[in-house]
C-alpha cells in the first residue's frame, strides 16, 4: 500500500528507520525540532516523511514506539475510497518531488552550525 510506496521512493526501511511514517506523533527535543522544522519544504500531510528524512541525513537518532491511539470522529483525511486514491497519489507525488529535489540539490539540509544552534545531544 501507501507505506510500501513511500519506502520504495525513499530507498527502503533503513532510510527512514520507521515502518509507518503517517501514524502516531513525532516527539522531539527542542533542539531537534528547531533544527528540523524551520527548513521543511513539505507543509501538508507528507511533512512527516521529510522530517524523518532530514533527521536521517543529519544522523539524528529515530525510534518507533507503539502507542495507544484513539481515532476521533471527523479526524479523517478523506471521506471515501476514491478520495483516498486521489489523496494517496497526491502525497506520493509530493514525496517523489522531495526525493528528487534533495538529490539534485534544490532543497538542502542545513547542519546545526548553519542554523546558529550550539552543538548538543539530540
Amino acid at each position: 500500500g501507501f507505506q510500501t510506496c513511500v519506502q520504495i521512493i525513499m530507498g527502503g526501511t533503513q532510510t527512514l528507520r520507521v515502518q509507518d511514517t503517517q501514524c502516531g506523533f513525532k516527539l522531539l527535543t527542542t533542539v531537534t525540532g528547531t533544527l528540523l522544522y524551520p527548513q521543511l519544504n513539505l507543509k501538508r500531510w507528507t511533512h512527516d516523511v521529510e522530517l524523518l528524512y532530514r533527521a536521517q541525513l543529519l544522523g539524528i537518532p529515530v525510534a518507533e514506539v507503539d502507542i495507544q491511539w484513539v481515532d476521533k470522529d471527523g479526524s479523517k483525511l478523506v471521506d471515501g475510497p476514491m478520495d483516498a486514491v486521489v489523496m494517496s497519489g497526491s502525497m506520493l507525488g509530493e514525496i517523489l518531488k522531495m526525493r528528487v529535489w534533495y538529490a539534485i540539490g534544490r532543497w538542502k539540509v542545513l547542519r546545526e552550525n548553519e542554523v546558529f544552534l550550539e552543538p548538543t545531544a539530540y
